[in-house]
This record gives structure tokens, C-alpha cells and sequence, in this order.
């Protein structure tokens, strides 16, 4: 019976989507160039996207299907220590089960049936880049790519440049390995703008927006019936309408839909109402409040000084509506960025970038 039944939405932060809604095209692109390995522009690539917006559960939705594709992936996230998390987690993930044959890596028995060891050098031991060269000349050996995916990335973590630069050599020797990192708009366009790292530039670049309203109906559809249960026309396009596009919305509210209209196997326009209210209060408390409370005065002034204008913001109206200069309006908008709350759409202009937010603020000001 349904009531017995998972609920089949996933509302959190990074888990991946029964149907990844209005990203086929990325990961077409993607999954293409792990199938046609060396040499394929999409083995670099940058995603950027404001909190939410499915970044994450994309990375590991690549990362979840590369096996098919002959690929063992390492998923890490931008901080220190993350080389050698690397390097043990490439040794766990050729450990696991798959369909080649059996491989040793310093004496522990791996899935990939090679010997990997390096030389020491003058007493010391080998830095991370040789240790990696030696582990992937024996994966790529075996006709196994190697994947490395790193969320958060940021260009103020060092060893982010270092794996950076140092792919850039693994290229050059014409090594079967992939990058794909993952940040918020600001942290992309820094670690891009880095000159310790300039070949980025001609990384894929992938930003990762809102999805329309007919794959937010899709998605709901599916992930619905997947689970057994089912939902009418009416009630489908007032949840997905309810969802603004925006991926981590989109669960909450087929979450909350779900629970409402258990035990029936027929989710009801009665049951989204219900669900979206319940979504809402959800994403306030977690996300809308949570957000607010890490705001500085100024932050929050230059937030109040954006709502007036109907779509995006000029710097210059909202320096002159806070009443300061531009450059020091422009301290606040770089921070604000770097929170992911606002983005700037092109030079000079601003705009919200984490949903009712602007609508939160405003609540706040009245």
C-alpha cells in the first residue's frame, strides 16, 4: 500500500534526484567525452550556480555513472588535505568490485590487477604528482580512465591550484583523466580569472541555472510514478509552478506533496497546496532564515537598496540609494557573492540569485 511505500523525493542538500531534471544536455556532453577519453575538450569542466541548484548532486550523478563508461571516479571537495584524500580514495575506488581484472596496489589486492610502487629519491619520497603519475600509467594501462570531481572549488585553497596545474600536466602527457569542478559563480570566475592557472580558461563551462517549467513537470511526473503513486494535470503544473525552476525547491515540494496525500495512491491538487505550504515554511526555516542571520547591517542594506527595481540592479543606484560610493558598495556586493545570495549578470548589474530571497528581505524590511 502507498502509505507503506519510501517517499521517493530526496530534499537534501547534494543527494541525487530520482530524475535529474534539465541537465541531459551536460551530461551527454560529458558521459560523450569519458566514452572518447584523451583528448576531448569535456574532460575539463567548470560548473557554477548559486546554492541549491543542484551542483553537487550533478557532479555525483557523473560521478555514480563513470564505471559505466570505464571509469573509476574520486569525488573530493576543495580544502586541505584534499591531494592525498585524493590519492587514497583513487586506490579505494579501483578496490571495489568491477568488471575488470584483479590489480595490487602496494600489496592490496585491487580490481585492476597491477603492481603500483614508486622509488625513492635521496631518501625522501615521492611528491603527489609522481605518486599519481605511477597510479594512473597503470589504470590508463588497464584502459581505465581516472574521473576527479571537486565541489566547492575556490581559488583561495591552495592545493585547489596545485590539482589544478598539476592536471594540466597529466594533459600534456596524454593521460586518461577528467576534471570536473564545481563552485559558485564568484569562486568559478576567480579560480578562471587565476593566472597561477590561466589554461582553465579553456575549460567547458557549464552554469548551472533554474530548469523550466516543462522539466519541473517531467521531473515531478516521473520521480511520482516511480514510486508507484500518481498525480493530475492541474496538480502537477501547481507544483512545478511552485518550484521556480529551482532543484532543491523542486524536492521539497514533491516531498511534502508525498506525505500529504498518503495513503493514496493519487496525489491531489488539495495535497500540493498542502505540500507547497509546507515546502515553503521548510526552505525559510532552513535555508531563508539561516541565510539572513549571517548577514552584516551593510549586507542587509545593500540587499534593501536592490528592492526597488523590478528585475536586476545597477551597482551605481544601489550605491546611491545606500548612499555611499560604488567602490565601497562593491566591498558588499563581492561578499554577497561569495555567499551566493546575488550574482552579477553583467558588468555593473546585479541580481538575486537564491530564490524568494528578495521577497524575504523585503518581508524583513517591513
Amino acid at each position: 500500500m502507498a502509505n507503506h511505500q519510501r517517499n521517493p523525493f530526496t530534499p537534501n542538500f547534494g543527494s541525487v534526484p530520482v530524475w535529474m531534471a534539465g541537465r541531459s544536455e551536460i551530461t551527454n556532453s560529458i558521459f560523450a567525452a569519458l566514452d572518447r577519453g584523451i583528448g576531448d575538450p569535456n574532460l575539463c569542466a567548470l560548473f557554477s550556480g548559486a546554492r541549491g541548484s543542484g551542483k553537487t548532486a550533478l557532479l555525483t550523478y557523473i560521478s555514480d555513472h563513470a564505471p559505466d563508461h570505464g571509469w573509476v571516479a574520486v569525488d573530493v571537495t576543495a580544502s586541505s588535505g584534499m591531494l592525498e584524500d585524493i590519492m587514497q580514495r583513487t586506490i579505494a575506488a579501483a578496490s571495489k568490485k568491477t568488471p575488470f581484472s584483479p590489480l595490487q596496489v602496494k600489496g592490496v589486492e585491487l580490481p585492476l590487477g597491477i603492481n603500483v610502487s614508486w622509488e625513492r629519491e635521496h631518501g625522501r619520497d615521492p611528491n603527489w604528482r609522481t605518486r599519481m603519475e605511477a597510479l594512473l600509467e597503470k589504470l590508463n594501462g588497464q584502459g581505465v580512465g581516472l574521473l576527479i570531481t571537486v565541489d566547492e572549488a575556490k581559488p583561495s585553497v591552495g592545493e585547489m591550484i596545485r590539482l589544478s596545474q598539476t592536471y594540466q600536466h597529466f594533459v600534456r602527457e596524454r593521460r586518461n583523466v577528467a576534471l570536473l569542478m564545481a563552485g559558485l559563480p564568484h569562486d568559478v570566475d576567480s579560480l578562471v580569472s587565476n593566472e597561477d592557472v590561466s589554461f582553465l580558461r579553456r575549460a567547458a563551462r557549464h552554469r548551472i541555472g533554474n530548469v523550466s517549467q516543462a522539466e519541473a513537470q517531467i521531473a515531478l511526473r516521473r520521480t511520482i510514478e516511480l514510486g508507484d503513486r500518481s498525480i493530475g494535470g492541474a496538480a502537477l503544473a501547481t507544483a512545478a509552478e511552485a518550484t521556480l525552476g529551482y532543484p532543491y525547491l523542486m524536492q521539497l515540494v514533491g516531498f511534502h506533496s508525498w506525505d500529504v496525500g498518503a495513503p493514496s495512491p493519487y496525489i491531489s491538487e488539495s495535497d500540493v497546496r498542502d505540500g507547497i505550504a509546507l515546502a515553503q515554511a521548510d526552505f525559510k526555516q532552513r535555508v531563508l532564515d539561516a541565510t539572513y542571520r549571517t548577514l552584516s547591517a551593510v549586507d542587509i542594506r545593500f540587499l534593501e537598496a536592490m528592492l526597488p527595481d523590478e528585475g536586476n540592479s545597477t551597482l551605481s543606484d544601489v550605491a546611491a540609494r545606500m548612499g555611499v560610493r560604488s567602490n565601497y558598495a562593491s566591498r558588499y556586493r563581492i561578499r554577497l557573492e561569495e555567499q551566493g545570495i546575488i550574482s552579477e549578470r553583467r558588468r555593473g548589474v546585479v541580481g538575486f540569485d537564491l530564490p524568494l530571497f528578495k521577497e524575504y528581505v523585503a518581508d524583513m524590511a517591513d
